[in-house]
């Protein structure tokens, strides 16, 4: 049995998310950080890669974004950096944030 990826789910394409709900979805990921420092852990891991929500931000393939958030590497990037910088806003900045990714200028 092969596992896929969130992309690669059959008969699914990625869809654009409204420029709306992007603090929306940001905030999930600010709160789940909260959350797991105030269980006890010492440090976090955000999944950057391999088909997940902010990797389809950061891939030139899935992010056909025409705002803030899409066509350049720095627009791109821009939607993890605003996630990071509430983590750090709300656990502080000595907090140990690792990341798991891919090289996401070329996927």
């Amino acid at each position: 049995m092969r596992i896929r990826g969130p992309i690669r789910q059959r008969n699914s394409a990625p869809q654009g998310i409204p420029h709306e709900d992007i603090k929306k979805w940001q905030n999930i990921y600010v709160k789940a950080a909260v959350r797991a420092y105030e269980a006890g852990a010492d440090a976090l891991e955000i999944q950057f890669g391999h088909g997940y929500l902010i990797h389809q931000f950061l891939s030139p393939y899935t992010n056909k974004k025409e705002d803030e958030y899409g066509g350049s590497f720095e627009n791109r990037v821009r939607f993890v950096m605003e996630i990071l910088e509430e983590i750090k806003k709300e656990i502080g900045n000595d907090s140990r944030i690792g990341r798991r990714d891919i090289d996401f200028r070329q996927s």
